[in-house]
């Protein structure tokens, strides 16, 4: 593959979509995690090729907001795109969902050279254990607004989107 990279390694981005009321909901602000190792196709170190390729949560992760990834927007409107593709993939489960019943996940993509991402995870126990710096950009905005959207049944004054 050809990824993307920043500061010469990979990364990957963790967004957050809410199911509720048998909808799906992406919410626009997101966080990145930098690989612990720059990007080297070359390498054939066990050890550094996971390094390289297996990005998590470390004490030393660099997090990354999104106007800290290069064409974060383009890059969100493709992920917006696939969710539109993944709600068709899991509208029974979503259908399923009773009213007012909620579920919060993680998903995670990587991103190629061309911006294409690509869901490499859907956690359902996401980890909302992140650096206090994260907690501002998108843990707890995320949550209040989705507390927001379950108490009004509406998207407005939230950040975030219906997927359709």
């Amino acid at each position: 593959s050809d990824p993307h990279l920043i500061s010469n390694k990979r990364y990957k981005l963790r967004i957050y979509v809410l199911l509720f009321n048998k909808k799906m909901y992406l919410y626009n602000s997101y966080f990145g995690l930098l690989s612990s190792k720059e990007y080297d196709p070359t390498e054939k170190s066990a050890d550094n090729i996971k390094r390289m390729n297996i990005i998590h949560q470390e004490k030393d992760t660099i997090f990354l907001s999104p106007t800290e990834i290069p064409d974060n927007e383009k890059i969100f409107e493709k992920v917006s795109v696939s969710c539109v593709k993944l709600k068709d993939v899991f509208k029974p489960e979503i259908e399923s969902i009773c009213n007012n019943e909620y579920t919060m996940l993680g998903m995670d993509y990587v991103v190629d050279n061309d911006r294409n991402p690509y869901l490499i995870e859907i956690n359902h126990r996401s980890n909302y254990h992140n650096v206090e710096r994260l907690y501002n950009i998108a843990d707890v905005p995320a949550f209040t607004d989705a507390y927001k959207l379950m108490i009004t049944n509406s998207i407005e004054d939230t950040d975030y989107i219906c997927i359709e």
